[in-house]
């Protein structure tokens, strides 16, 4: 990658690229936009959030060093964030898009250290912003970012991960090594699949040649060394797990090798092909009304076309052939290799597995657009439109519409009303606040995030997958079972056996029925609950 100024080096600083200080104070003002926007307008609309952000409040009541399904860090963040504002609604939407807009600023700043021809060097952080502003209304970081799982929570270590790999290579500094080895470290111990996103780093290397360079190697030292740090813990556990079937490696290889037939894989392929294309849709969509809003526009004060150049002048024609190298293999490696080794190894896809891999698509967009002075400013009136016009829009969907007619979803889903009514029949038997719960996630969680108190979820009654939950002192303060018996969730749902047993093991049982959604006769929500009171010497302790 070649550097315009070799004498000079860019420190990793807010402000090391160039144009970045003066557009700074921009970058985070239409970030924090982003964040307030989809944040504010999920939790009005929505009076529950999804299962993966409900399952991470669950898993984020203990710091563990991985849980059943997936590594760590989401539900740490998860635990800070509940530490600091308390469990809400809102909350799982906030980190959500926390994750997504420090992910772009990463991605602007990568933007920023591109290697250009010298009369564009000046504008690049602003085409950067540009391409960051476009990204922002992929699905993934609009309606899908308000989803707080593990996916989502990726997005701002991958940023990171490519940023320092970007540096590392161009500037063969130690210190950028060690970045991207800590960058990779939180990327792992979120999910598994940041080995694909290194997988195309190994990728570059081979191609551009980097392989072949000493220092090359010593920063890969250096990057393994503080990764390997950072895991060891996870690695630990994992170890300790090992001989069990709940434990991430489980689970992984369970979702991706599932028993299908090469028609089933190939339905699900292309479910996979259609639906990251639908997510994508506003981006192309924003991308189209920037190309004909520049077209209809004197390009008066945009560099002039040579005579004997026979391609246009955009942004792209004129940065380096190294990173166009780069956000080919990074850009679009990971949904190419993804692909070919679902295809090769029979793998179903799901389409959230593909949240990480459109962060650098804004980039493509400079094969398409002039370089233009009024190109950021028309870029912002556009993404700025469709961003309120999108989040409005679901927000409506999600929640008004969806309540009149009476869609029995997610979003509508009563949690706060199934709180304050299973923790007053818990009341009726006990004189000790609810600490335990014995259900499955989803009506648990909810319990427990309207809750004024901490309560522990035993998730199916499973101690296996609830290591918070130490089976000798379970029933000394009592525990309130909940089976979830509504038509539109348990349709195809078995009730896991150790909750039938806990049900048959308490003193009072009863059937708790609520209307799901403000529909007049519309869906009901329907939860069996028995509560096991509290014992005596809980009751002195107490």
């Amino acid at each position: 990658m070649p550097n315009n100024n070799p004498t000079k080096r860019i420190p990793f600083t807010l402000g090391a690229s160039p144009g970045a200080s003066n557009l700074l104070p921009l970058v985070l003002l239409l970030l924090l936009l982003h964040l307030i926007l989809w944040s504010t307008l999920g939790d009005i609309s929505h009076s529950a959030p999804g299962l993966d952000n409900i399952e991470e409040i669950v898993w984020s009541n203990s710091l563990e060093w991985g849980y059943f399904k997936h590594p760590p860090v989401p539900s740490w963040v998860m635990h800070g964030m509940i530490a600091i504002f308390g469990p809400s609604v809102w909350l799982t939407f906030f980190t959500g898009q926390l994750s997504v807009v420090l992910a772009l600023f990463f991605v602007w700043k990568l933007g920023c250290e591109f290697g250009f021809h010298p009369e564009v060097t000046a504008r690049q952080s602003s085409y950067s912003l540009v391409a960051v502003l476009l990204s922002s209304t992929i699905a993934y970081f609009t309606s899908q970012g308000i989803v707080s799982n593990h996916n989502t929570m990726q997005l701002w270590s991958i940023a990171g991960a490519v940023w320092m790999f970007y540096r590392a290579v161009r500037h063969q500094r130690l210190a950028d090594w060690a970045w991207l080895g800590v960058f990779s470290g939180f990327a792992i111990l979120t999910k598994y699949s940041a080995l694909i996103q290194f997988f195309c780093f190994f990728v570059y290397l081979l191609s551009a040649g980097k392989i072949k360079q000493k220092a090359t190697w010593q920063g890969i030292a250096v990057a393994s060394l503080i990764f390997l740090l950072l895991i060891a813990p996870h690695i630990f556990w994992l170890s300790q797990q090992i001989s069990s079937d709940s434990n991430p490696l489980s689970y992984a290889n369970n979702s991706i090798n599932k028993d299908v037939t090469r028609l089933e894989q190939l339905i699900t392929l292309r479910r996979f092909i259609v639906t990251s294309l639908g997510r994508i849709a506003p981006f192309l969509f924003a991308l189209t009304l920037l190309i004909f809003w520049n077209r209809s526009k004197s390009h008066s004060q945009s560099i002039k076309q040579p005579a004997q150049s026979a391609l246009p002048i955009t942004i792209f024609n004129q940065l380096a052939p190294s990173d166009r190298l780069f956000l080919l293999i990074i850009g679009i490696g990971p949904s190419v290799f993804t692909l070919l080794f679902a295809l090769i190894f029979k793998m179903p896809l799901n389409a959230s597995w593909a949240t990480t891999f459109f962060l650098l698509f804004g980039f493509y967009s400079w094969r398409l657009l002039p370089d233009s002075s009024q190109l950021l400013r028309r870029t912002i009136i556009i993404v700025i439109t469709l961003q309120i016009i999108s989040s409005v829009g679901f927000a409506i969907v999600s929640g008004p519409l969806a309540q009149g007619a009476g869609h029995a979803a997610r979003s509508t889903y009563p949690g706060r009303e199934v709180s304050n009514q299973l923790l007053s029949i818990w009341a009726n038997y006990n004189q000790t606040p609810l600490t335990l719960i014995a259900g499955d996630t989803w009506t648990g969680g909810n319990i427990a995030m309207h809750a004024p108190q901490n309560i522990k979820i035993l998730i199916n009654g499973d101690y296996t997958i609830s290591p918070w939950v130490k089976s000798d002192t379970n029933m000394r303060c009592g525990m309130l079972v909940v089976i979830d018996r509504s038509p539109k969730t348990s349709i195809h749902a078995t009730v896991p056996t150790r909750l039938i047993e806990l049900q048959k093991r308490s003193r009072y049982q009863g059937h708790l029925t609520i209307p799901w959604t403000k529909k007049v006769k519309g869906p009901q929500v329907e939860i069996d609950w028995a509560v096991i009171p509290a014992e005596e010497n809980c009751l002195k302790q107490r």
